[in-house]
C-alpha cells in the first residue's frame, strides 16, 4: 500500500515536467577507449528512462535515509574535468571516481580542479567521490534552468564539495541536491559564489567545517530551502553567510556536535523553520 512508485520501481526525480527518472540518463553509458573501468559520458537531455534505477533513491517527503557508501579500493581515475553540458545527464552507475594529480591533490590548496563540471539543466547522478575528490563539483550554469545533483556522495571532500561559480552567466542558479552525503570537508561542504537558489533534501553530512557557505562579505540574492538534513561534527557553522536579507528555510534538520547552528548569519536573515 502506499502508493508505491510504478514502472519497475523506479522512482522520479521529482519537480518540474519531463525531469527525467532516476534510472534514466540514455542508456548504458559508453565507456572511453583506454580509461580502465571505462568512463561513463554524459549523455543527452532526451534519453530513454533504464527499467531499474538504483537503490536508495526516492522522491522528497518518501526518500529512504542516505547512507554514507564506502569509495571502491579500485576507483576510476578521472585526469580531466568531466564536462556536463547544458541538458546532459551524468550517470555513474554507482561507481567510485577519484581525481588523478593533474586536478589537484585533494587537499585544501586554491586553484585545484573541478571532477565535474554541470551547465544549466545537467543532471550528475549515482555517483560516489573518492579519496582525491579535487575540487568536486562545479556549477557553472548560463541560465536559470535547474541543475540537479541526485545519490552522489563525496566520501572525502577536498577543497570544497561543490561551488556555484559565477562565471556561466546566468542572472540566478537554480540547483537541487538530493539523497547525497559529504564526509571529511576541512572547510566548506557547499560554497556560493554566486546568486543561487538552493534545495537540498535527504542529506547526510559528518566532519565538516561549514556545511552551507555564501562568498564571504558579499551582498547577493540567496534563497535556501534545506530539507531532511543529518550533520554531525561541524566545527565553524551549518550555514554561514554576511549576505543581508538572506532567505533561509529549514525543517527536518538534525544536528549533533555542531557549532553555531545559524548564529553566524546576519540579522536581517529571513529564517522560516518548517
Amino acid at each position: 500500500g502506499g502508493g508505491g512508485g510504478g514502472g519497475g520501481g523506479t522512482p522520479s526525480l521529482g519537480g518540474g515536467g519531463g525531469t527525467p527518472s532516476i534510472g534514466g540518463g540514455g542508456g548504458t553509458p559508453a565507456p572511453t577507449p583506454g580509461a580502465g573501468g571505462g568512463t561513463p559520458t554524459p549523455t543527452g537531455p532526451t534519453g530513454t528512462p533504464s527499467p531499474t534505477g538504483p537503490t536508495g533513491t526516492g522522491t522528497s517527503g518518501s526518500a529512504t535515509p542516505v547512507s554514507f557508501p564506502t569509495a571502491s579500493s579500485n576507483p576510476t581515475v578521472i585526469n580531466e574535468t568531466i564536462k556536463v553540458g547544458p541538458g546532459e545527464t551524468f550517470d555513474g552507475g554507482g561507481k567510485t571516481f577519484t581525481a588523478g594529480k593533474a586536478l589537484g591533490d585533494g587537499g585544501q590548496g586554491e586553484g585545484q580542479k573541478p571532477m565535474f563540471e554541470l551547465a544549466e539543466g545537467a543532471t550528475l547522478k549515482n555517483v560516489v567521490l573518492g579519496d582525491n575528490a579535487a575540487d568536486g563539483v562545479h556549477v557553472r550554469a548560463a541560465s536559470e534552468k535547474a541543475v540537479n545533483v541526485d545519490n552522489v556522495h563525496w566520501t572525502n571532500v577536498g577543497e570544497d564539495a561543490l561551488t556555484v561559480k559565477g562565471e556561466g552567466g546566468a542572472k540566478v542558479t537554480n540547483l537541487n541536491i538530493t539523497n547525497s552525503s559529504a564526509q571529511g570537508a576541512n572547510d566548506k561542504v557547499f560554497q556560493l559564489n554566486a546568486d543561487a537558489n538552493v534545495n537540498v533534501d535527504n542529506f547526510k553530512v559528518k566532519d565538516f567545517g561549514t556545511f552551507m557557505r555564501t562568498n564571504g562579505g558579499q551582498q547577493g540574492d540567496w534563497n535556501l530551502d534545506l530539507k531532511n538534513i543529518s550533520a554531525e561534527n561541524g566545527k565553524f557553522s551549518f550555514v554561514k553567510s554576511d549576505s543581508e536579507g538572506l532567505n533561509l528555510s529549514t525543517s527536518g534538520i538534525d544536528l549533533k556536535n555542531v557549532e553555531n547552528a545559524y548564529s553566524k548569519l546576519p540579522g536581517s536573515t529571513n529564517h522560516k523553520e518548517v
